[in-house]
């Protein structure tokens, strides 16, 4: 008995002794248990697809042939993830032939920063709004004060800030803001969404998303109408 006979010997077994058996028929497999007959299909596509990070590396992989089988689809699946696919094999498998694996840092909302780590963060991690720039002029100015600093009612809240060499001044929070921070691609325009912004005290602030989740469908698009410009017809872009 050949090697790989002893190993289909071992698994038929198994499979036995968990109340299964295997039939031939018409060089077709087919598993028999008492919830039914199943059609053995063994899956003979890439065992790992290849990892791209970029959109442009999507763009070279078709046009460089490395996938080592056609590509018949590129799906936007998400604002992080795009997959390209080959055919449907003789199995009914279809194979998964690359997949981004994007990688950068993000915002942590709903958490409260101190007031430098989100200055930091602000410059750091959003794209430049006019709401950004007066989010970051408000809370590098703020000042504290022997009285009480700000008031709150739910939706607006005022605070005494720095407006000159020499003076202060209530200052009204921003809320909501309108903010583009890096979600995606940094290769398509980054989705501006609504947040709420909260100043807990004086040296705590956070950022609470506003928009439903719309903002991953406008990610969607974006990344998908940028696959269309740069793969050119070359393979259907879905998202």
């Amino acid at each position: 008995m050949t090697e790989s006979k002893e190993l289909e010997f071992v698994a038929n077994q198994a499979i036995q002794a968990a109340g299964e058996a295997i039939q031939e028929v018409n060089d077709s497999t087919f598993l028999v248990s008492s919830d039914g007959v199943t059609e053995f299909r063994p899956n003979n596509n890439a065992k790992i697809p290849i990892s791209i990070t970029t959109l442009g590396g999507i763009n070279k992989a078709i046009e460089s042939h490395i996938l080592g089988r056609s590509a018949v689809s590129v799906n936007v699946n998400s604002p992080e993830d795009v997959v390209i696919y080959g055919k449907i094999n003789e199995f009914g498998n279809r194979e998964v032939l690359a997949e981004t694996k994007l990688r950068f840092e993000s915002f942590d909302f709903d958490h409260s920063h101190k007031r430098e780590d989100m200055i930091v963060a602000l410059q750091a991690l959003f794209s430049k709004t006019p709401d950004r720039d007066i989010l970051l002029k408000f809370i590098s100015n703020v000042k504290d004060s022997n009285e009480s600093s700000f008031t709150d009612d739910g939706t607006t809240q005022i605070a005494k800030a720095s407006t000159g060499p020499a003076s202060l001044a209530n200052v009204k929070v921003p809320n909501p803001v309108i903010l583009k921070p890096f979600r995606t691609f940094t290769e398509v325009d980054q989705p501006e969404s609504a947040f709420v912004f909260r100043m807990n005290n004086i040296d705590s602030f956070s950022l609470h998303e506003a928009d439903g989740g719309f903002w991953k469908q406008s990610a969607i698009n974006n990344i998908g109408e940028h696959l269309e410009t740069i793969i050119d017809g070359k393979v259907p872009v879905i998202y």
